[in-house]
């Protein structure tokens, strides 16, 4: 999840004009792209959650929520500050991790 999670970042970062064509496609209501996203981290949400790496009351489209949050709602994805980046994401992984 983590690693998907980065390559998404880097993918977003590469495409510098993506987070406002993202921002746009969002408020006109276009989503395809987050229902793609939504879709693969509900696979590695399934995925985790049957080898117990990940929490199984959680579901792909508030992670999706959170993701999309990260990289379209602060500057640090686009000013390419990378530890607070990482940071923001180690807390959401921290969200998905199983309750002891």
């Amino acid at each position: 999840m983590r690693a998907f999670m980065d390559r998404y970042v880097q993918f977003v970062q590469a495409k510098r004009g993506m987070v406002a064509a993202l921002r746009a496609g969002s408020a006109s209501g276009r989503i395809t792209t987050r229902e793609r996203i939504t879709a693969a981290l509900a696979v590695l949400l399934e995925a985790g959650a049957r080898d117990g790496s990940l929490r199984s009351d959680v579901c792909a489209e508030d992670i999706g929520v959170k993701l999309f949050g990260i990289v379209l709602g602060g500057p640090a994805v686009a000013d390419g500050d990378a530890r607070r980046t990482a940071r923001l994401l180690d807390l959401l992984m921290d969200a998905l991790r199983p309750r002891d």
